[in-house]
């Protein structure tokens, strides 16, 4: 079935995975049917719920419960491991690429779009002080948290702050994949942003993982030619991308369009990506159906405990016995009346499933298959 894209309003479009029930990004399971939706023009995905009024009243009550790239209370999401050691606060190591790739003066004005509690902007106060930092997010819960930050930063509640003059920079981190009004959006950023200004923006990227379209609450999930679509659309255009910055996700360094920008291979990178979604789309088919003709009668356990396991524990007949996971926090604890294990601590005889893309599925499988008894197993390898 074909319907038009809310992103670039073409009919190149068909249902990509129709699913029965979703997750929330906290990982909690959301029973509301969802059609998923693939465009071959922008190389996007997105969602078609059963009842809009429905999902929207869920939607909002998920939001109003999240907190931004945290897990375990008020302890931020690390990353980059592989150049620290104990790892880097996400928002940390985002505001690293923006500090190494752009070029900022020493005064300015900055707008983050979506700061929940101001991680980004601690980080990026600390090292441009002189700048005036807003945030502004949907609710005001998020007031006195951002502005104890310093006394240059302000925050602004269900409302984009226009800018007389123009910001400098525009940030926006795993925010777009919420919006569902994307035109509202990059009108507001291609008119509020300064000639020579920057925007900023952090996103998953479609491309390298199967599993955010369980996700209930994103509208959208992104490629790099989606994005390069939307900013063209707007007048901008992308000056600097990374997909590898953050595993499986696309940091992005954007700017308004000039007359004397050169164009981007549009065909080439379009296929690229489309072929990279229709993988994604026989991954995650071939990993459920192999799961449910394969393990009904086995007791399992899964790895991992965010939003793609939890999802793949709801699925009906299989005998999950435990969860398995590497964070010492997590050992022990329990996870919808199961417990949580290392990998040392699972039986022998329960193989332990691994629910990733595949590339990290056996980079897992790789190092722990020598020190442990228990099988790993890749489904849909």
């Amino acid at each position: 079935m074909s319907i038009t894209c809310p992103l670039c309003f073409s009919n190149q479009t068909e249902t990509y995975i129709s699913l029965d029930y979703c997750v929330a990004s906290n990982a909690m399971k959301v029973e509301e049917p969802v059609d998923v939706y693939l465009c071959h023009q922008c190389v996007s995905l997105f969602k078609k719920y059963q009842s809009d009024t429905r999902a929207h009243k869920i939607i909002t009550e998920i939001n109003e419960e999240s907190t931004l790239h945290e897990e375990g209370g008020a302890v931020e999401t690390r990353v980059a491991y592989d150049k620290y050691s104990e790892g880097i606060p996400k928002s940390d190591y985002i505001f690293e690429y923006l500090n190494q790739y752009a070029e900022l003066s020493n005064s300015g004005e900055l707008l983050d779009i979506g700061c929940h509690f101001g991680a980004f902007l601690k980080a990026f106060t600390y090292t441009y002080p002189h700048w005036n930092l807003t945030g502004c997010d949907v609710s005001d819960r998020f007031k006195s948290s951002v502005e104890g930050i310093s006394d240059k930063v302000t925050y602004i509640d269900n409302e984009l702050p226009k800018s007389k003059h123009g910001y400098d920079v525009i940030s926006m981190s795993h925010v777009l994949e919420h919006i569902e009004n994307i035109d509202y959006l990059f009108e507001f950023i291609s008119q509020n942003l300064k000639d020579d200004g920057l925007f900023f923006l952090q996103c998953n990227n479609a491309a390298q993982n199967p599993f955010l379209l369980l996700v209930f609450e994103q509208y959208y999930n992104f490629t790099e030619t989606s994005i390069e679509r939307l900013c063209e659309r707007f007048g901008l255009s992308i000056e600097r991308i990374a997909k590898n910055w953050i595993n499986k996700e696309l940091t992005i360094l954007i700017r308004k369009k000039q007359s004397n920008d050169l164009p981007r291979s549009k065909v080439k990178l379009s296929d690229k990506n489309l072929i990279a979604l229709e993988a994604n789309q026989d991954f995650f088919v071939k990993t459920v159906d192999t799961l449910q003709e394969n393990y009904k009668s086995q007791a399992i356990a899964l790895f991992g405990t965010t939003y793609a396991a939890k999802w793949f524990s709801y699925l009906p007949n299989l005998k999950i016995n435990n969860f398995v996971d590497e964070n010492p926090e997590l050992i022990n604890s329990m996870v919808d009346d199961k417990m949580v294990l290392s990998p040392l601590m699972n039986k022998s005889d329960i193989p332990i499933i691994l629910t990733f893309p595949l590339p990290i599925a056996e980079k897992i499988k790789q190092r722990l298959q020598p020190l442990i008894d228990s099988q790993l197993i890749i489904p849909a390898s």
